[in-house]
């Protein structure tokens, strides 16, 4: 990735400004100054690297980095924690998968619609460890569909005693 990136910059920085997409810039108290180069004195203040090659010279600037310094500490501590989260619910098994309110309201149980040759000829330990993954809180509807028939050993893993509330179709 360093390899890529490095080579990426030098054939950029070695090109130069391309014609028609080069910078315009207006004078300010921090020199000649462009759209393009806020942009990337912004990403560097909200992400915190904050290389300090460009600096607000008045009062409102100075204010609105000081805001933008937070809110971009807020936003990416919010996002750390919210995929932090993630992880750990995977890691403790609970899938990446989550039913919508209004689809477990408006259907009571669920269901889970199991496609494909692995039902009817799919290793029966794989299909029980698929079901006891999706089905740790509740007893959903589940069709299984495929074009040949249910092998018997997944249908003697339907008859067990953990499958008792499943509606098989």
């Amino acid at each position: 990735m360093v390899f890529f990136f490095s080579g990426t910059m030098w054939i950029l920085e070695g090109m130069g400004d391309i014609p028609g997409i080069a910078d315009s810039f207006m004078a300010s108290g921090m020199g000649g100054i462009s759209f393009f180069q806020m942009m990337y004195l912004t990403f560097m203040t909200i992400s915190t690297v904050g290389y300090g090659d460009y600096s607000p010279k008045t009062m409102l600037g100075r204010l609105f980095v000081m805001f933008a310094t937070a809110a971009g500490v807020t936003y990416f501590t919010m996002t750390s924690a919210q995929i932090m989260e993630l992880k750990a619910n995977e890691a403790a098994g609970k899938g990446r998968f989550q039913r919508s309110l209004k689809a477990k309201y408006r259907s009571g149980r669920g269901h889970i619609l199991i496609v494909g040759g692995g039902v009817s000829a799919g290793s029966v330990t794989v299909v029980e460890t698929f079901l006891r993954a999706l089905c740790r809180d509740e007893a959903p509807e589940i069709v299984l569909l495929s074009e040949t028939p249910i092998s018997e050993p997944v249908r003697v893993l339907l008859r067990q005693e953990w499958t008792r509330g499943f509606s098989i179709q």
